[in-house]
């Protein structure tokens, strides 16, 4: 975990972060780090947080299009945008799994001013 936060303090962010488990606060360790680095990059802010920061609720879609979608947006006035998707587990429980890993993959070839976080 020491290894995974300091390549995050120095803004070595991968494209996706799967993030589960049973120690939560660990969990909220790790989000606290790829948020401050992607929405604060050196610990400043960038004024555009709100445009660059993006909560999904995996109970609440309705395609994984949405999750997509949001990656594919462009960051505002800043070098990247941060999606985050709560509960990915309750989302697409009918799909088989090659088309969720699928999905993360179409995640990973995205642009690389996106970061996706699956919490």
């Amino acid at each position: 975990m020491k290894q995974l936060l300091a390549a995050i303090a120095d803004g070595k962010l991968a494209p996706v972060y799967l993030l589960w488990g049973e120690d939560a606060a660990a969990i909220k360790t790790v989000v606290t780090a790829v948020r401050e680095a992607v929405l604060r990059p050196g610990g400043v802010s960038t004024g555009m947080e709100a445009f660059n920061h993006e909560q999904l609720d995996a109970t609440r879609l309705l395609a994984a299009a949405e999750v997509l979608n949001a990656c594919a947006q462009m960051p505002m006035m800043a070098p990247r945008r941060l999606v985050e998707l709560s509960g990915p587990e309750d989302f697409g429980k009918h799909k088989r799994v090659e088309e969720l890993d699928g999905e993360v993959k179409a995640l990973e070839s995205k642009r690389d001013d996106a970061v996706a976080a699956l919490i």
